[in-house]
């Protein structure tokens, strides 16, 4: 059973250990002593821990026509004067083999030749030994950190495995029965502290020796710099500080993943992409052990000799599998021959789960397929059923109660017992015409239809009393209600499927023609068999992977060819992990969707990670509006727009098409290749046109002199791109336009070597996975008096802390509040809080290990416990405005036509652009609720044909005047308010404002500017009567219509009430009401009568009773409270509240709230009536 703590104080608590640190540091020089490779370093600790000495080590290399002679490491690590480490000699580095390079700080790059054609040897980085005997018992030496800065491909783009963009650290301890190994990215620090790597002093036989090992495959190409070790004596300590390390403003050190407040449309936001990959990164891929079936076993007979045809055998193998419920294919070492059956549309085919397809390694298992006729098939087809689709028609379904801005996790529904926690669901919306308005995107008008949300989700908790759903991840966009937002139950996907260690490849077609761009559409080409072929294919699929899988040249093939056309494609899938797996060498790369190493269409958080695309039309490609929360973590896009045969007319790692939003590029790269989400007008109608939005690019590097950009970023709302490094640095904003403005969020370019984190995915992964994260489930939705309101948050355990529910307790603190609060527990993970006074409330929910443990996760919770809205219908007044100034300006003229008696727009990109101002003085509107307010524009069309669309901006700039505007100095707003379409018809133009009013100036005047956006015929200008028309009732008109409301001062001179008795408190009869209550009740204060408000008893609830009038938007509040003694009152847990109405303008307002007083003494109500 968890359990439930409060503390009503707040406190800041800060722990100081005094610790110390050394960091030996491997720096790379240009040049050293010949045939030699050498390390030293001298680190000197005192007994309490401080550095008294510290000398980085320093290693030199350099190329000759023989291996280098020698490779010694000596560290010294003296404590308080007492060596206490073991000197290791020789092999410190074992052997460098072909293409082996080596760089200070990545600048000028040394190779190491390999005259015995050897090949790559193990790299051992660093051996250290320490003598626990000679170390001070008092102290421990421990391991908690290590750094690699730089590793990559050698320069010529040469990629054989994932080995060669990561490095393998073995750690050992001397005399230990095992190592522990770990992989580090490159630019990558990592806390092995969990590991224990650690000896205390005075302890025999237990010295610790810590290895680091590179082991990239035979013959693959390699960089290493600034290999670095963090020892640390006396305790523990973060992760060492890099002095030049910077962060991004967007995702500071105290980033937090719930960000439901921030709105998509407005807001700059990275989100949490943690959430990409197999089971959402929270459990490793298994490594399914049995049951196996052997391919090349008597039952099947596949023949590894690449002579006979195994096709057969295998799919054999794979129905069996199936049947048995899932197991191992393994396919021994070996080539084996592939023909595509008659009428199939795939070699083979997996379609029910828990089947893996295992190779002995890409180095030994190779499907080799001979079939070149392959228009629209593949080689290994991954297929659930159709129905797992997130675009069918699902049921049972229910409806999104509310517009959800943000990325949010917490979902209002109509009826959330429809579903039940571990449920698959996904969260469907239709893209309407007005969603395409509104997103400025004329092209796709007519097409709304063809474009669909959809974001699989599994429910972590149900909310039945407030119909809410917590689900695993959040939305990625906007869902207003008009798009018909709601969650549905999803069909059965195809899961735990997985392909891993072979190599694939496609015999080459011999034909020498036939390959143009568009070639793929004339039937008996080259092209038309070719297209759209896939090596890979999964669909409808969840929680499957593809790793350790590259694709190869057979041998039969004399042009430099992998596939076909293309590599591995993810459809309609959700939480797939595509990992090492490289994909290169396309024959054809012409238009319609072909020369794709990777794409992902219509696929949810798919991982990418240590992935290769190289030789292609598009590398990576994110496609459709289904993808979203996809990322590409530390990988690679090499020389694209190159294909063997024919055309490759595009380039680039792209979001391609329709809106893949949301999506990250996490510390990857391109040679000779570039990563881009622009605005696209190409395709087939709808034309790809919009093709992203709040995609972030994190710390991306581009060499090669080809594509002299990393990053090209025209995003809709919002695009990042944030860090860059390598050869070229310099991000592509491509320049705005009317769909994608603003320009997009650019940080650190050339700065991504010291960029914090290096990784966004993987420091968002470790957050989330080693907290607790409080998803609030209920929030108010009422308003004052009702001040009581039921808290139920859900607990979602990070995978890496290993606890169980039972093992939390929650603590409740106040942040902030005007009053006092006061609360009581409900149950483990709810509680229900009480404030005295409307307004503003935080709160922090702390999850901890135990009453006294650790906090591993918090929440902070602002309430707003809102006045009461107005009781009734009021009445409303329309104010009418003409403008005080108006005109037009004309794009590059200096003309000024403030004079004239029409307003003249024209589309603001044309070369004879006109954009009309009018300034409105707004002084006598006083508006105690503008948001009880409604603005309309009035213009009168009297001339241009044509259809147009055109939008209104506000702003508040009071420095122009009507007789003296030009171009040159026109006030120019990005801010719209309102927006209309015309056509060529004249007549009366109404345009609703939002929030225009507190666009005031300081004059008490606002503009507005008018702005056509876009027109069907570049020639018309439309014209508008201005306040010059001879005919007054063509003028320009603001209405602004205000609700009205008698003022408390109005109402005392109404009621002759005289100065002396004018406070709120003060009776005009002795006896009698208030005058507050008086003005509050619509009743005449000079009338003797009892005071209004009421009170009455019955059961366990107290219930009162006051008169309120309908003509006042807010005039005061009332709290009920209690006492035992008539001097120490208490607010009352107000749960509901109702009204009725009683005639002559008059509202009875009545409140329930619990019963607090004790039965045996006296108890005491009031209403404490209080005016904003």
């Amino acid at each position: 059973m968890s359990i439930l703590q409060f503390t009503s104080y707040c406190f800041l608590a800060l722990s100081i250990c005094r610790i110390t640190y050394a960091q030996i540091v491997l720096t790379p020089l240009p040049s050293g002593t010949e045939n030699s490779l050498s390390f030293s370093t001298t680190l000197s600790i005192d007994s309490v821990g401080n550095v008294s000495d510290e000398s980085h080590g320093e290693f030199a290399v350099s190329g000759s026509s023989s291996e280098p002679a020698s490779y010694n490491s000596y560290i010294t690590l003296t404590i308080d004067g007492v060596a206490v480490t073991k000197t290791t000699a020789g092999d410190g580095f074992g052997g460098i083999g072909l293409r082996g390079e080596i760089s200070r700080d990545g600048n000028g790059w040394f190779g190491v030749i390999d005259p015995l054609g050897q090949g790559m040897d193990s790299l051992n980085g660093l051996n250290i030994g320490i003598d626990a005997a000679a170390l001070d018992p008092s102290l421990r030496v421990q391991v908690v950190a290590l750094s690699i800065s730089y590793i990559d491909a050698d320069e010529t783009g040469t990629i054989v495995n994932r080995n060669d963009t990561s490095q393998l650290i073995t750690f050992d301890r001397i005399g230990a029965n095992s190592a522990t190994d770990i992989e580090i990215d490159r630019f990558d620090t990592i806390d092995v502290s969990s590991l224990n790597l650690f000896v205390d002093g005075g302890t025999a036989n237990a010295d610790l020796a810590t290895i680091f090992h590179s082991n990239p495959d035979n013959g693959g190409g390699w960089r290493v710099s600034d290999l670095s070790l963090e020892i640390v004596t006396g305790g523990s300590r973060p992760l060492p500080v890099n002095p030049n390390a910077w962060r991004s403003t967007l995702y500071p050190a105290d980033w937090t993943h719930d960000l439901g407040s921030k709105d998509f449309y407005e807001d700059k936001i990275i989100q949490d992409f943690s959430y990409a990959g197999y089971e959402h990164g929270d459990v490793p891929i298994p490594d399914v052990l049995s049951p196996v079936f052997d391919v090349t076993s008597v039952a099947y007979g596949a023949d590894p000799n690449g002579i006979n045809d195994s096709t057969s055998a295998i799919q054999s193998a794979i129905n069996d599998a199936e049947s048995a419920g899932g197991g191992v294919v393994y396919m021994p070492a070996g080539t084996y021959r592939l023909v595509l059956p008659a009428s199939a549309s795939t070699v083979l085919r997996i379609d029910r789960p828990n089947v893996v397809l295992r190779g002995a390694g890409i180095d030994q298992t190779y499907l080799y397929n001979e079939t070149v006729d392959m228009r629209g098939k593949s080689i290994i087809q991954v297929a659930g059923p159709s129905s797992a689709s997130p675009f069918g028609n699902l049921s049972p379904s229910t409806a999104v109660t509310l517009d959800l801005t943000g990325p949010r996790q917490v979902i209002p529904v109509e009826d959330a017992d429809l579903f039940s926690p571990g449920d698959t669901v996904v969260f469907r919306s239709d893209v309407t015409e007005e969603w395409i308005s509104e997103h400025q995107e004329s092209g796709w008008r007519g097409y709304a239809d063809r474009f669909k949300f959809g974001y699989v989700r599994e429910v972590l908790a149900v909310d039945s009393v407030s119909n809410k759903l917590v689900l695993n991840a959040p939305i990625r966009y906007t869902q207003l209600l008009r798009e018909n937002p709601r969650i549905s139950t999803l069909g059965a996907a195809l899961t735990q499927v997985g392909l891993e260690d072979f190599s694939i490849g496609n015999r080459q077609r011999d034909d020498t023609s036939g390959w143009e761009n568009n070639d793929y559409t004339v039937a008996g080409t080259a092209a038309y068999q070719v297209h759209g072929s896939w090596l890979i294919k999964v669909e409808y699929a969840r929680n499957c992977w593809v790793r350790r899988i590259q694709s190869y040249r057979p041998i039969e093939n004399s042009l430099q060819v992998h596939m076909l056309s293309n590599g591995l494609r993810v459809l309609k899938s959700s939480a797939v992990t595509v990992e090492d797996v490289s994909m290169q060498r396309v024959q054809y790369g012409g238009a319609g969707g072909n020369g794709y190493n990777f794409r992902f269409q219509d696929a949810c958080d798919v991982l990418v990670t240590g992935c290769v695309a190289g030789y292609n039309r598009h590398g990576f490609v994110y496609s459709h509006m289904g993808t979203s929360g996809t990322v590409i973590h530390n990988s690679l896009d090499l020389e694209t727009r190159i294909a063997a045969s024919g055309s490759a007319g595009s380039a680039g790692s792209d979001h391609h098409m329709h809106f893949s939003h949301s999506n990250l590029v996490d510390l990857s790269g391109a040679y000779n290749s570039f990563f881009q989400a622009t605005y696209r007008p190409f395709g087939s109608v709808p034309m790809h046109n919009m093709t992203s939005a709040h995609t972030v690019y994190w710390n991306t590097e581009n060499n090669g002199s080809r594509y002299p950009k990393p990053v090209e970023t025209q995003q809709v709302r919002y695009g990042y791109a944030i860090g860059t490094r390598g050869d070229n640095t310099s991000v592509n904003t491509v320049g705005s336009r009317l769909q994608t403005d603003p320009i997009d969020h650019v940080e650190g370019e050339g700065m991504g070597d010291d960029l914090e984190p290096l990784s966004l995915y993987r420091d968002q992964v470790n957050k989330r996975q080693k907290e607790v994260r409080l998803h609030v489930t209920s929030k108010r939705e009422d308003n004052f008096p009702v001040n009581t309101l039921p808290i139920r948050f859900f607990p979602e355990i990070g995978s890496q802390l290993g606890l169980a529910p039972e093992n939390l307790a929650f603590e409740i603190k106040v942040l902030s509040a005007p009053h006092l609060p006061q609360w009581v527990s409900t149950g483990e993970t709810q509680f229900k809080v009480t404030v005295p006074a409307p307004g503003s409330y935080q709160f922090c929910i702390n999850a901890k290990i135990g009453i006294d443990g650790p906090t591993v996760g918090s929440q902070i919770l602002d309430l707003d416990f809102d006045y009461p809205q107005s009781k009734g219908d009021i009445g409303t007044t329309t104010v009418s405005l003409h403008p005080i100034d108006d005109s037009y300006v004309r794009r590059d003229s200096g003309d000024n036509f403030g004079s004239s008696e029409i307003l003249r727009i024209k589309e603001f990109t044309n070369t004879n652009g006109r954009v009309a101002l009018l300034r409105f003085d707004v002084s006598q509107i006083s508006v105690p609720d503008i948001d009880n307010s409604s603005v309309t524009l009035v213009l009168e069309k009297t001339g241009g044909d044509g259809d147009y669309d055109a939008l209104v901006h506000a702003g508040d700039s009071g420095s122009w005047e009507e007789n003296s505007v030009n171009w040159n100095n026109y006030p120019s707003f990005n801010n719209p308010v309102g927006s209309w379409s015309g056509g060529p018809d004249s007549g009366t133009v109404s345009i609703p404002l939002n929030a225009i009013l507190d666009r005031v100036d300081q004059d008490d005047a606002i503009t507005l500017q008018l702005e056509v956006t876009e027109q069907s015929s570049s020639s018309p200008v439309f014209e508008f009567a201005s306040r010059e028309a001879n005919d007054s009732s063509l003028r320009p008109r603001l209405d602004i219509v205000v609700p009205d409301s008698q003022s408390y001062d109005e109402w005392l001179a109404l009621n002759g009430v005289p100065e002396s008795q004018s406070n709120p408190e003060d009776r005009q009869v002795a006896g009698g009401p208030s005058n507050l209550e008086s003005y509050l009740g619509g009743i005449d204060p000079r009338q003797p009568q009892a005071p209004l408000p009421a009170v009455s008893i019955l059961d366990n609830q107290v219930n009162f009773q006051m008169p309120w009038r309908t003509d006042l938007v807010q005039a005061g509040f009332f709290i009920p409270e209690w006492s035992n003694d008539l001097i120490n009152w208490y607010p009352l847990q107000v749960e509901s509240s109702s009204s009725s109405d009683i005639g002559n303008q008059r509202i009875l307002y009545q409140s329930n709230a619990l019963f607090v007083g004790d039965p045996t003494r006296a108890a005491f109500y009031r209403l404490r009536i209080e005016s904003e």
